[in-house]
């Protein structure tokens, strides 16, 4: 072996180890660049990781507010609802009261009509006498009269004459006699 060819395998053995080191240092640029776009991605994320915090409280709290509020109409509800029903007993029993005042008030018009044809047949000679001889006052005579002179009798003929001229006189005290 000659010098001449150990000098050639140095040279190539150099120049293999040359282009081999130019690879390495190519890759380790790479490497370089790759590991600042992976910082670059993992701030990126951390950033993301923050903003996503930051929703999930604000979130939370808009949760919680709102739970807060339900609460409070609910119990502005149950409140509204007990007055509703008390409102409702207290219409109720108004309006029973309505109802017997009303009752209480036909009572004291037939009372007070009662009274007027009782007061009026004590001054007027002729309805004193309907009222002393019938026991009534006279258009309740006239209804209940029709019952009985509309009878199948002998007699009902003279009866029925009887009545109209009872109907004649009545109507002509009627014309002309203020209270009746």
């Amino acid at each position: 072996m000659t010098r001449k060819y150990i000098l050639r395998s140095v040279r190539t053995f150099l120049r293999a180890l040359s282009e081999k080191t130019d690879s390495l240092e190519r890759d380790l640029s790479a490497i370089e660049g790759d590991a600042s776009m992976v910082d670059t991605k993992l701030s990126i994320l951390e950033e993301e990781v923050r903003i996503l915090w930051d929703a999930s409280r604000k979130n939370n709290f808009d949760i919680y507010v709102l739970k807060a509020q339900a609460d409070e109409a609910d119990e502005r509800l149950w409140a509204a609802a007990s007055k509703v029903e008390k409102l409702a007993k207290i219409v109720s029993e108004g309006w029973i009261q309505i109802k017997n005042f009303e009752q209480a008030l036909q009572f004291a018009e037939i009372r007070a009509t009662n009274t007027r044809w009782e007061s009026a047949s004590r001054r007027c000679l002729f309805l004193k006498f309907f009222y002393d001889v019938f026991g009534c006052h006279p258009p309740e005579v006239l209804r209940v009269s029709k019952n009985i002179f509309h009878s199948d009798h002998v007699f009902s003929s003279y009866k029925w004459e009887a009545l109209q001229k009872l109907k004649m006189a009545y109507s002509a005290v009627k014309d002309y006699h203020f209270e009746v």
